[in-house]
């Protein structure tokens, strides 16, 4: 608790004392009446009289000096970085050559836990998240609800999106009509795959598309040492999508590796929401100055009333 006008409360002592003092310079009974009547039981209440005047006075000068609880507020300017990610489903997702904590896990389940670690850092911004195999589709909107998506990244699983081809052009062509149309300053495609196109639209048409939407394409290449085909995949038209929309491409050959990726595109990409704080302060005046006006009342109508020959 705190005071906006604190030096009200210099006034504290003469609220208080002043009903008091009044009374040693008025004698509100006669002597004579006192003799005549033997005493009026009502005089051992004459405290009551200025009690609760001084009462009224304290909390008339506590209200002016404007009691209130400070606090601090504050909200995001979000009008920062659009993400999608683009997570490939196919077959070749369920190898598992990838550690967490010394852990063996499949790609599929690896990428699933980094990625959410990814999506924890970037509270600020929206974040969707698109699947692709034989097919493509969205698997979860951009939103900055990040509780929410990451129940949606804990159901993506292989298959989801047919498990037969890797359609990568499709699912950057899904994840980038999510972001073309939005007015967000900075939009991000991250595309993970284990695999190259072989399937649907070819990636570079969509790749010169996200170029003409300013849509910045990071693709990483998941390479585990349990799959030799894996291995001997290059980077190749990945490469040149990133090129191709001012992003960078990436091999990923084990967890910790993916883990460093992600940190490294978080440092590329800061977030642009800023956070505005401001003090706030819940006032509390009102309620001292209804408590003095409800013991002014009550000290009219007693005064008025039974209190009437002592005041």
């Amino acid at each position: 608790m705190s005071f906006y006008w604190p030096w009200f409360l210099l006034l504290l002592p003469v609220a208080v004392f002043w009903p008091f003092m009044r009374r040693r310079f008025h004698l509100p009974i006669p002597t004579v009446s006192l003799k005549r009547v033997g005493g009026d039981k009502r005089l051992q209440w004459s405290f009551v009289s200025p009690l609760l005047l001084a009462f009224v006075g304290l909390c008339m000068v506590v209200a002016l000096a404007r009691p209130q609880d400070p606090r601090e507020a504050s909200w995001n300017e979000r009008s920062g970085i659009d993400i999608v990610i683009a997570m490939d489903t196919s077959g070749s997702m369920g190898v598992s050559d990838y550690q967490i904590g010394g852990k063996t896990m499949t790609r599929m389940a690896a990428s699933k836990t980094i990625l959410k670690r990814f999506v924890d850092r970037r509270r600020d911004d929206r974040v969707g998240v698109t699947v692709f195999g034989e097919e493509a589709f969205a698997q979860a909107p951009l939103s900055i609800d990040h509780d929410g998506l990451s129940a949606f990244i804990d159901q993506i699983d292989i298959g989801l999106a047919g498990d037969g081809a890797t359609a990568i052009g499709e699912g950057m062509a899904i994840a980038a009509q999510q972001l073309k149309d939005l007015a967000a300053k900075e939009k991000i495609l991250i595309l993970l795959t284990d695999g190259e196109n072989n399937y649907g639209i070819n990636p570079l048409m969509v790749a010169k598309a996200c170029a003409e939407f300013d849509i910045r394409v990071y693709p990483i290449l998941l390479s585990g040492a349990a799959s030799g085909f894996a291995d001997e995949v290059e980077l190749g038209d990945l490469k040149t999508i990133a090129e191709m929309t001012g992003g960078q491409a990436f091999r990923a050959q084990t967890a910790a590796t993916l883990q460093r990726i992600y940190s490294d595109i978080n440092d590329m990409e800061p977030t642009t929401a800023k956070t505005i704080s401001w003090d706030l302060a819940e006032e509390y005046f009102d309620v001292w100055l209804l408590l003095a006006i409800i013991l002014a009342v009550i000290h009219l109508l007693l005064s008025e009333t039974w209190l009437r020959r002592l005041t």
